[in-house]
């Protein structure tokens, strides 16, 4: 949501009327620290909360590999991964000359 020049200028012509010139500058002045300290709450509370996300990646890559053995788990044993590296042709070529 973004207010534009109009929107502001509408918002500063009411609270002129409704506060008057005397209070306005008082209550423009409670406005700003109110924002003030809601943005170092908001940003305190973020980097609070920075641990608990990386747990939550942490947690979610444990459980993914755990997923993952245990769906090999299930299979007969030809068709779990591949223990052993397969040979290059090379190597191959290699052992038949011995």
């Amino acid at each position: 949501m973004k207010i534009g020049i109009q929107e502001l200028l509408l918002v500063f012509v009411v609270a002129l009327i409704v506060l008057g010139p005397d209070k306005l500058p008082l209550y423009a002045r409670k406005l700003g620290e109110a924002l003030r300290e809601f943005r170092k709450f908001s940003s305190d509370a973020v980097e609070a909360l920075k641990p608990v996300e990386e747990l939550g990646k942490e947690v979610s890559n444990e459980m993914e590999e755990i997923r993952e053995s245990l769906s090999d788990a299930g299979k007969p044993a030809g068709e779990g991964k591949i223990l052993e590296p397969e040979l290059s042709k090379q190597s191959m070529t290699e052992q038949q000359a011995i």
